[in-house]
């Protein structure tokens, strides 16, 4: 039976170390269970589409396997509804579906540890996360062996970056594998792991955001919308370490920096009480390339307020005070923001 409150059984999502079973209440709006079920009714029959590698970063369109990876990587998205799906009606259709796309995911693909190509796999955990006590044994463990390889992997590359002395290590890349490693320490209940991601995170909010909130990114990119592209990976660590009783968004850098801060930067620009005339004085030549390709997000023109929807619905379940921004671009989250956590917290 469709409902527009229920409940869901998340493995150790929500209370971080407990047992394997731990109940949450969540709600969801009638529109947006309307949105949900029919997402993932209409792709249900869409055969999921594996790849053994998947490479977007630093190409353009038609080049090398651009297009089809562009293309697969839309099955992130699916899985992630499905799961989302099945949580909120019960329908064994999308976990069957949602236990297809991971299984076949996860027997295919073989980890570059490229954040930038990657980073959706941050859906393919969360889906874990959701039906992860649906899965056989064989089914979790094959699953749980994927996600300690990248979770080593991005852990070494996370050092590896930090100690590297080079300037662009705190840059955005930086967030998306924070991202990554964080929900993999929620999605295998390891507490050691979630410990030294919230050691990547404190660097991450020290070397990338100044104490006034503004971010690296801006100042080698010149664009807002590399501002979003660093936040969005960071606020999405922050809500998967509050399901595990962690506070990331006001949590306090050496620099005196928090997430908090980042995101209330952007406000006035996303409100439209500011302006910014985007790449300008880009340092980065792949933006110009990418701008004499005519790609639409890297021309030279005023940054649109709507490039921050999702930032400002992911960070309204860390604090609900953002939710009325949120809903100013548009009345309901994107469904691939929607999440089961703690009730958000009111400051």
């Amino acid at each position: 039976m469709k409902k527009t409150t229920f409940s869901l059984l998340i493995a150790g999502f929500l209370l971080f170390p407990l047992s394997h079973a731990v109940a949450s209440n969540c709600s969801i709006r009638p529109s947006d269970f309307g949105k949900l079920i029919s997402k993932a009714e209409k792709e249900l029959n869409l055969p999921p589409a594996p790849r053994a590698h998947l490479h977007t970063e630093g190409t353009l369109p038609g080049q090398g396997i651009f297009d089809q990876s562009s293309a697969a990587k839309a099955d992130f998205q699916r899985m992630y509804i499905d799961a989302l799906a099945y949580s909120a009606d019960g329908d064994t259709r999308f976990l069957k579906k949602a236990r297809t796309y991971l299984q076949e995911w996860q027997s295919v693909y073989k980890l570059n540890f490229n954040p930038i190509d990657e980073t959706q796999f941050g859906q393919f955990i969360k889906t874990f996360i959701l039906i992860s006590t649906n899965l056989s044994p064989k089914e979790r463990q094959q699953t749980e062996a994927f996600l300690h390889n990248l979770a080593a992997g991005y852990s070494q590359n996370i050092k590896r970056t930090e100690n590297s002395g080079h300037n662009a290590g705190n840059d955005n890349w930086q967030s998306h594998r924070i991202k990554l490693f964080t929900l993999a320490a929620v999605a295998l209940h390891d507490a050691a792991m979630l410990n030294q991601a919230q050691v990547f995170f404190d660097a991450q909010v020290a070397g990338n955001i100044r104490p006034d909130g503004s971010v690296k990114d801006y100042y080698e990119r010149d664009a807002l919308h590399y501002v979003t592209y660093d936040l969005e990976p960071l606020t999405e660590a922050a809500i998967a370490a509050r399901s595990a009783g962690r506070d990331w968004l006001d949590r306090r850098s050496t620099t005196g920096s928090t997430l908090r801060a980042a995101i209330n930067w952007l406000v006035p620009y996303a409100e439209g009480r500011k302006e910014h005339t985007e790449f300008v004085h880009s340092k980065v030549r792949f933006d110009r390339i990418r701008r004499e390709a005519g790609v639409k997000a890297e021309q030279i023109a005023l940054w649109p307020s709507s490039n921050s929807i999702r930032l400002y619905w992911l960070a309204s379940q860390l604090d609900d005070t953002y939710k009325p921004l949120a809903a100013s671009f548009q009345a309901d989250p994107p469904l691939d923001t929607l999440s089961c956590t703690e009730n958000h917290r009111k400051t």
